[in-house]
């Protein structure tokens, strides 16, 4: 694995004898900062960055060619990076540098404290920019995902909204009336129950006829609403 030497770039030359004319410092910065903006420009509206200073007593031999950045591993993302540097032609050689890069995005919050067990709804979100690097867990900037449902646990003001953070809201609540649907290909009945659980969409929970006191098992298919099959 190659090393980064700190506060200075670290250095392979695969051409040992030192060349008369060396690579100006000033034109690998140049480099580095002609490619870092072209590339976060393309994917991101409000960023910057900040290389790390090359280090003065550094000397590389003239590259016959210009030399190509690239990145070492993966893709630019916000927070530090490792760039590269090479010369392909002549004395070759590699160089690298790291580059902490912050980049601006609007995101969703909440605007007031959440309850357990509230419904969210668009009246609690709103959008601040934030720096995508501070955002370690994660981030939404479309509300899609988490709307009309109810928080896992009680939620600040100003928190940054996650999909964990929320679940499908129960349509049916332990100890309230709901109608009993059951039906088969000649029939449909409706009947009164008191449900035993909590439940959600498409979940099976029990629940007593009031009528007939028998407990039976039935899934959650509306508000309210519970159907034997």
């Amino acid at each position: 694995m190659q090393k980064i030497l700190p506060l200075m770039f670290g250095l392979l030359l695969l051409n040992t004898p030192a060349a008369a004319q060396n690579q100006s410092l000033k034109s690998i910065e140049s480099l580095f900062k002609r490619f870092l903006t072209a590339e976060l420009a393309s994917k991101y509206k409000d960023f910057n960055y900040r290389i790390a200073p090359l280090d003065s007593r550094l000397t590389l031999p003239s590259c016959e060619q210009q030399p190509e950045v690239f990145i070492p591993r993966g893709a630019l993302k916000a927070g530090r990076n490792t760039i590269g540097l090479r010369c392909n032609s002549g004395k070759r050689w590699t160089i690298y540098s790291s580059v902490n890069i912050k980049i601006y995005q609007p995101i969703l919050i909440l605007t007031r404290s959440l309850s357990r067990g509230e419904i969210l709804t668009p009246q609690h979100i709103t959008y601040q920019k934030m720096d995508l690097a501070l955002l370690r867990q994660g981030y939404l900037d479309t509300p899609g995902s988490i709307l009309n449902r109810q928080a896992k646990r009680n939620l600040a003001k100003g928190a940054v909204l996650l999909p964990r953070l929320f679940e499908m809201p129960d349509w049916v609540k332990r100890g309230e009336t709901v109608k009993i649907q059951a039906s088969n290909p000649r029939f449909q009945i409706s009947m009164n129950g008191v449900a035993l659980m909590n439940g959600k969409k498409g979940q099976n929970i029990r629940v007593r006829n009031t009528r007939s006191k028998r407990i039976v098992q039935a899934r959650v298919t509306h508000p309210g609403e519970v159907t034997v099959f």
